[in-house]
């Protein structure tokens, strides 16, 4: 699958999608024999709750082995098909997930009208090993950009800056799915064995290496770690009575020249110097000094944590460091945590912290949720409809199946009814 790039320049920019219209657009009508599905499932759209007409609703239809045959349907859903009845027109759908080994599938149904304080009644067939797909992100949304088809350009709008975007297939690198919008102004290699330009001599890169110095008052000093030229850990002080810097001391390698794994610089309460390196999408190495304030000679501590990124310790009480990092890969990153009480030689599973965020939007209303939970919401009577957009400053968006939909409260619920899934008559 491809996914949607944005590459543009070190300045934030913003890339909106084309202002979507109040009415989503209109699909046309198509009839077809489903003779040939053997059968069919009546599902109850309930919106007795509800105080005003719907029209072009998106429906959410969760199906599981409580309610649908997945052993009877095509082993990618491609033969789903929805109805208002027999002889009616075919309603567009999106298969959002599909999981038959798990007994898991999501499907968005555009529902054309739905009554208030009643319900409606859809029918859905399947079961017919010739049917060609038929999902549609397009048809069924106001506003979708599956990352994949079509021109980037003529879905999403510059508002900012100049960046240039086009889907990528990013699975091929990562071997995950997830486009990346990415904004950076470096453009070269600056040192021949990168394979990136985020490689060599960029000694403090980037702005998530922190804390990257320490001022220690107990020997008045201010301890530093930085990259040296081939990106390699390296920790150096000034002492503040000698208005002296020392000599520099590299503590291990980074064998990549990869500036994103520049070190991260810890001092415990009784002196002893941690430093965190080597991490990008990659295990988090640490080395500790042999000595409270002394550089001279080192620890090989091994691994703090796998596939880890930006490792940022801290110690918040006495005899315990925590350290907070990007965990996952560049496209399913988790902000997560582990804990040492041990002086770093041993360190806790990891802590997922969140991992899962969402805006919904509804009229006037906006909500932010973390991981399902209501964390902030916030009413603006001059909210009503426009765009959807996001804005990159030197930093990373995984973007897939981009859509926005119609939302009310209470929603309408689907209910898929098992009763009668034999053969369609």
């Amino acid at each position: 699958m491809k996914h949607q790039r944005v590459a543009g320049m070190s300045v934030a920019c913003v890339v909106c999608a084309c202002t979507w219209l109040a009415e989503a657009r209109a699909a046309c009508p198509k009839h077809v024999d489903l003779s040939a599905w053997r059968h069919k499932a009546p599902i109850l759209v309930d919106n007795t709750q509800g105080k005003r007409t719907l029209s072009d609703y998106q429906v959410k239809v969760v199906l599981d082995r409580s309610n649908f045959r997945f052993a009877d349907a095509q082993p990618d859903g491609r033969d789903l098909r929805f109805v208002e009845g027999d002889g009616k027109p075919l309603l567009s759908y999106w298969i959002e997930s599909y999981v038959p080994a798990a007994g898991e599938a999501v499907v968005w149904v555009r529902v054309p009208s739905i009554p208030p304080s009643g319900s409606t009644g859809l029918y859905l067939h399947y079961g017919n090993p010739k049917a060609e797909p038929a999902s549609s992100g397009a048809d069924t949304f106001p506003f979708f950009d599956d990352c994949e088809t079509g021109v980037a350009r003529d879905k999403w709008e510059i508002l900012m800056g100049e960046p240039a975007f086009e889907y990528v297939r990013y699975a091929d690198v990562f071997q995950k799915p997830g486009g990346v919008w990415h904004a950076s102004g470096a453009t070269e290699r600056v040192s021949p064995r990168a394979r990136t330009v985020y490689g060599g001599a960029h000694a403090t890169y980037c702005a998530w290496t922190r804390p990257m110095a320490v001022y220690a008052p107990a020997v008045a000093k201010t301890f530093f770690a930085f990259g040296n030229a081939d990106n390699s850990p390296t920790i150096s002080f000034y002492d503040h009575k000698t208005k002296e810097l020392a000599d520099a001391v590299v503590v291990g390698s980074n064998p990549d020249v990869d500036a994103h794994k520049n070190p991260h610089l810890l001092i415990d309460e009784q002196g002893y110097i941690y430093v965190f390196y080597r991490s990008h999408c990659t295990p988090t190495h640490l080395a500790k000094s042999a000595r409270p304030y002394d550089i001279s000679e080192w620890v090989d501590m091994g691994v703090v944590a796998e596939r880890s990124s930006y490792p940022q310790p801290w110690q918040l009480k006495k005899g315990e460091i925590v350290v907070l990092y990007r965990g996952g890969g560049t496209h399913d990153a988790t902000e997560s945590c582990v804990r040492s009480t041990d002086g770093g030689k041993t360190w806790s599973e990891p802590t997922v912290i969140a991992h899962d965020w969402s805006f919904v939007g509804c009229g006037s209303r906006l909500r932010l949720l973390v991981d399902g939970e209501l964390r902030a919401e916030a009413d603006d009577s001059d909210v009503r409809a426009g765009s959807v957009g996001a804005r990159v400053s030197h930093s990373s968006i995984c973007l897939d199946d981009v859509r926005v939909r119609r939302f009310v409260l209470p929603e309408p619920a689907a209910v898929v009814s098992r009763a009668s899934q034999d053969r369609a008559p």
